[in-house]
């Protein structure tokens, strides 16, 4: 069997997978990928070498044959480059021992390196990436970094299905002490946000003009509107000045609140999801969300058919969807259950066209150094 090393930067011996999406990416192309049989996978620390390895991280390691990088630099084929920047050499020596490199890019790099270099001094170079074979891109990072790679990097950029997998939000509910299932009951309803904003592309302002319009128009079907992950946003001046111009915040309806599991705080403080988004059309927020019921308000495109749809930045259809979710959701819950489950088999890491699109792409590569991608097929 091939060996396969998926590369994270471990930097505490209890490490977590719920501070941000792309650590949980990492184990699910790891459960894909070992469900095609034929690869030996290994996560591989990259970081510091003295934090141990030990059953306190917040995965299974012999599930997930967590290893350092010395312990496998020799015996790689494929090494795919995901949970952090590798060390130049480490890449080269990859390379020059005859292992593909593969960069699995499921961040918005394009505009994560703009914002680093227009406002937060663009200090430190670009580092050398050119051991690298090939770019693998889910598809909501094409429009805005699949020229952009492919011109800088040189090598050729392809995209793979998007992956989702409900184990971590079925592990986390485990630990909750009320089932984390939606429950319908009555207006007035209580609405949360889950923006990180620490990006543009996921800031929380859209969420607040929709539930402010809404407000606005019905304010007897809206109890609090909860807005997570604001510890220091909530304490930045042009922030507070633009917020305490919403009714929802004169009127003590918008509460400030920090950062917490999503599946937590859905259990004991939401009726009703409100997102945004800007080119990043696809979030586990929204997939987790649908999985457990929960009505969900969102401009995500890619998934337009699931959940209450608005376009774009219309904060107007956005604050109709969050009132039509507000009065008639408990009405159709199984017409909505239904395209939720839809969506949601389309993104499962066991899709067996996802599957099949995976096991072809790797095989390529081993056989040629190459892969062609999807080819414009759908999944």
């Amino acid at each position: 069997m091939k060996n396969i090393g998926i590369n994270i930067r471990i930097a505490a011996a209890d490490y977590n997978l719920w501070s941000n999406g792309l650590r949980q990416n990492i184990f699910i192309l790891a459960q894909t990928i070992s469900l095609l049989g034929q690869y030996n996978v290994f996560i591989v620390n990259t970081g510091d070498k003295s934090i141990p390895i030990t059953d306190k991280l917040a995965w299974d390691k012999e599930v997930f044959k967590t290893v350092h990088f010395d312990d496998v630099k020799d015996d790689l084929d494929i090494y795919i480059v995901m949970g952090a920047e590798i060390h130049t050499q480490e890449g080269f020596y990859l390379k020059h021992h005859g292992c593909r490199v593969i960069y699995y890019n499921c961040g918005n790099r394009y505009i994560i390196e703009m914002e680093e270099i227009l406002f937060k001094g663009g200090k430190g170079k670009r580092q050398d990436e050119s051991y690298l074979d090939e770019i693998w891109m889910i598809p909501q990072m094409l429009n805005t970094n699949e020229y952009y790679l492919e011109t800088i990097e040189r090598v050729p950029v392809h995209e793979i299905p998007f992956i989702w997998s409900p184990v971590f939000i079925d592990q986390a509910r485990k630990d909750l002490p009320r089932e984390a299932y939606y429950s319908p009951g009555p207006a007035p309803k209580r609405i949360s946000s889950f923006e990180p904003n620490i990006n543009v592309f996921k800031f929380v302002m859209y969420d607040l003009l929709i539930v402010e319009r809404a407000y606005r128009k019905r304010p007897e079907l809206i109890h609090q509107f909860y807005v997570t992950n604001t510890d220091e946003l909530k304490l930045r001046e042009r922030f507070i000045s633009i917020a305490n111009k919403l009714d929802i915040v004169r009127n003590g309806i918008a509460s400030f609140e920090g950062r917490y599991q999503m599946p937590f705080f859905l259990s004991k403080y939401t009726d009703v999801v409100v997102a945004h988004q800007w080119e990043n059309a696809l979030n586990y927020a929204y997939l987790d969300a649908l999985y457990l019921k929960y009505p969900l308000v969102h401009n995500a495109h890619i998934m337009k058919d699931a959940g209450y749809y608005y376009d774009g930045f219309n904060a107007e259809e956005g604050a109709q969807q969050l009132i039509y979710a507000c009065e008639q959701h408990d009405k159709h819950l199984d017409e909505y259950e239904q395209k939720s489950a839809k969506c949601l088999a389309k993104y499962r890491y066991d899709n067996p066209k996802s599957l099949a699109i995976y096991d072809r792409m790797l095989k390529e590569l081993l056989a040629t150094g190459r892969t062609s991608g999807m080819n414009g097929q759908t999944y």
